[in-house]
């Protein structure tokens, strides 16, 4: 029982950890996607 305990317990963490990168990974990339955005959106009202 103990030990099945632990290893349910590490595998719920692991999940969790990995939810947490990928969530960390595409926050990320939004941040630079939406920057990009902005840039081009600049670029175009200033150049014309």
């Amino acid at each position: 029982m103990n030990l099945m305990w632990s290893g349910s317990f590490r595998v719920v963490l692991s999940g969790l950890n990995g939810l947490v990168v990928s969530w960390s990974l595409c926050n990320r990339s939004m941040q630079l996607v939406s920057a990009l955005l902005n840039q081009t959106c600049v670029r175009l009202k200033f150049g014309s």
